[in-house]
């Protein structure tokens, strides 16, 4: 039987001689302390060839205590031990003195030998051992090179015999080594603890992997020299980094898993998983793999790798893949309200005084016009009122000096309305900034939705754009509105809504006013509204986006706010539906990013040609995700040679017969849109205008739509 498998190199030898024997079951650093038991002194002397020696470790161990204890300059030593059989271990951690333990039944009462060691007896009073003198030995010494006779330092030395085994190390400078052992016959191992190169046996005819073909060395009268060695390099170590998913929902837990292609146990090597500023998210001291589970409780991507390294990551030897994990918000279902408003600069509703180019004002939504707590986007009317300059607006979840994203574009002095949806902020905020140079304006927004993950709701059912309503063409009403008179229109079984619809989507165009002012369109007919849909000038061609719910018919009404005798015609393109089941998409809000620029070449290059479709990718673009059957959004015409429309829709149309957008020659120009995508990702345009016009279109988008 071996007399110890103890290490003078980083962990403590009388752990390792434990573990070897089978005798460090139940030791624990963190197990509960034991009940006060009554202990007994075990003393002695431990002295060498020379005389005492102090600093020698003494070691007193059975299946339960270990007592320790270094011995003074005069060679003394005292350690307290409960009742108890124990074999007493001695060690130099200097390595001038062989290790061994006390034998009382010979000579100096010392043996290499754990088998014939005495066992000492601890009952009822203190022990007093004999004198015990430790032995010198003699050197097994060599040295370690690797290829190329590069110098290895490092290397761990081990050298077995029957009775005894001893470790060392090679030197940091030369790689030489030199093991301390009693006359016997050994096998020496050598080890790269950080696995670099490859393990093997001394041979005399080279390194061999295997102990039956090793060369035994015997050590008999001297020290034995010239045991060299030349070791291979190890395969190189290689990491790579899995997850078990990289989109989930916020507060979903998702595992990282990090492999290495060899075990690190044997190493001074971890495996360290780490975030994109190499802070350690988690560290493994053994094995091939590492899994650790990692969440959020806020929408973010976040990036990871993994390293074979120090447990700090420090000094790789591999690095592998980075993988990002994006937590977005959990899908949201529609409640549609009567239309409330809760932002009127003009009458300090939400914020009071007009808003000051260049600076972000911020004002709460939620908990307030009974639009909840954890509602995560609204949707809304925004008018433009009294701006002092041609310039655009813009309405997100985050206070921004100069945001690069707006929500509506209007000219100067222009009453504007645009149909919205927006992000709120984690705390139910909303904030807006005028992005014009200098100047003020005021701002009104009425909110017609909001957005909830919470138990209940409607979901939503994208359709190709479809006309319901043209009071040219007597679709839905015939002949035109007249003003402050109420009409009503059924939307049901119109244009893809089914009778089960509660609310939709679309866009209202108004066409040939006589005079000035503006439409309400909403779910009950109501003379006098005291909020509007759409403004307009006299004979303006103006549309908007809206999300508005339904009565309980299935039914629309209109009223065109103007003077008495003015009349106009109206035209409503239905682009979705919201029903009260989950048989439908739910909504994911995003801060508002581009996804089409055709100035900069974002999602197409080139301005667009009148009546030729363009078609670009969504999915997998500015936080859209590949399961997105639609989104929303805000488009806008920027340097268009020639007035009339936009359309916008999943299908790829040379003349389509509804329009997203409504425009003059070089107006500055946007509005709103919720808009189902292809079946594989895609939003087609047209420009709707004369033979040679051009434009140029951009998009931005504010959620998306998932099942």
């Amino acid at each position: 039987m071996k007399s110890w498998r103890g290490a003078r190199i980083g962990a403590s030898a009388l752990v390792t001689v434990l573990l070897a024997f089978g005798l460090a079951s139940g030791v624990s650093a963190t197990s509960a302390p034991a009940p006060a038991v009554a202990t007994y002194a075990i003393t002695g002397t431990i002295v060498g060839p020379g005389g005492t020696l102090g600093g020698i470790h003494v070691f007193a161990y059975a299946s339960g205590a270990t007592p320790s204890a270094v011995t003074s300059v005069s060679g003394a030593y005292s350690m307290d031990a409960p009742p108890g059989d124990y074999k007493i271990y001695v060690e130099d951690q200097g390595g001038t003195y062989l290790h061994g333990f006390y034998d009382d039944a010979i000579a100096g009462n010392f043996t290499i030998s754990y088998s014939s060691a005495t066992v000492v007896h601890v009952t009822s009073a203190p022990i007093a051992l004999l004198t015990l003198t430790m032995q010198t030995g003699f050197h097994i010494k060599g040295k370690v090179t690797g290829p190329g006779s590069t110098s290895l330092a490092g290397i761990q030395v081990e050298a077995d015999s029957t009775d005894y085994s001893a470790f060392a190390a090679t030197s940091p400078s030369d790689g030489t080594y030199s093991v301390l052992v009693p006359v016997e016959t050994f096998t020496v191992r050598f080890h790269d603890p950080n696995g670099m190169y490859l393990a093997g046996y001394y041979s005399s005819g080279g390194v061999v992997s295997d102990l039956g073909s090793a060369t035994p060395v015997p050590v008999t009268t001297g020290d034995v020299s010239g045991i060299n060695v030349q070791l291979a390099a190890a395969p190189p170590w290689t990491a790579s980094l899995g997850a078990s998913a990289t989109s989930v929902t916020v507060g979903a837990s998702v595992t990282l898993t990090a492999t290495t292609n060899k075990d690190v146990g044997p190493t001074s090597f971890y495996i360290v998983i780490l975030n994109a500023d190499n802070t350690v998210v988690a560290a493994g001291s053994s094995g091939t793999s590492l899994a650790f589970p990692v969440t959020s409780a806020s929408p973010t991507s976040r990036t990871y790798h993994a390293v074979v390294g120090s447990a700090y990551g420090f000094s790789p030897v591999a690095t592998s893949n980075s993988v990002t994990i994006t937590w977005t918000p959990v899908p949201s279902r529609y409640h549609p309200i009567a239309a409330v408003r809760v932002l009127d600069t003009r009458k300090a509703i939400g914020l009071s005084g007009k808003l000051t180019a260049g600076v972000p004002r911020t004002f709460q939504i939620t908990g307030l016009h009974g639009i909840p707590a954890g509602a995560t986007a609204i949707t809304a009317n925004a008018t433009v009122v009294n701006s002092g300059a041609a310039s655009s607006i813009y309405l997100g979840p985050a206070p921004i000096a100069k945001p690069t994203t707006y929500t509506l574009s209007f000219n100067k002095g222009q009453v504007a309305n645009r149909g919205v949806t927006v992000a709120l902020s984690p705390t139910g905020a909303l904030s807006v900034t005028y992005r014009a140079s200098s100047g003020t304006t005021d701002l009104v927004l009425d909110v017609t939705g909001y957005f909830s993950p919470a138990a209940g709701g409607d979901t939503y059912h994208a359709l190709t754009p479809a006309r319901v309503l043209d009071t040219r063409k007597g679709i839905g009403l015939s002949g035109k509105l007249k003003a402050n008179t109420p009409r009503t229109f059924t939307v049901w079984g119109h244009g893809g809504v089914p009778s089960s619809a509660k609310a939709v989507t679309g866009n209202v165009t108004v066409v040939n006013s006589t005079t000035a002012w503006a439409v309400y369109m909403g779910p009950a007919p109501v003379a006098k509204p005291a909020a509007s849909t759409i403004n307009f000038t006299a004979g303006q061609i103006a549309g908007n986006s809206l999300t508005v719910a339904l009565s309980s018919t299935g039914t629309l009404s209109a009223t065109f706010m103007g003077s008495s005798g003015a009349t106009t015609d109206l035209v409503f393109d239905v682009t979705g539906y919201y029903t009260a089941d989950a048989s439908g998409l739910r909504y994911v809000p995003l801060p508002s990013a581009s996804l089409l620029d055709t100035r900069i070449g974002t999602g197409l290059t080139g301005k667009f040609s009148a009546s030729t479709p363009r078609t670009f990718a969504v999915r997998g673009h500015a936080g859209v995700p590949t399961s997105a059957a639609g989104i929303t959004g805000v488009v806008s015409v920027v340097n268009q040679t020639a007035p009339y429309a936009l359309g916008v829709g999943p299908v790829a149309a040379a003349k389509p017969t509804t329009s997203a957008l409504n425009f003059l020659k070089g107006d500055v120009c946007s509005n709103g849109l919720t808009v189902a995508l292809s079946s594989t990702g895609t939003l087609s345009l047209t420009y709707m205008a004369g033979a040679g016009s051009k434009t140029d279109v951009v998009l931005y988008v504010t959620g998306y739509f998932v099942k």
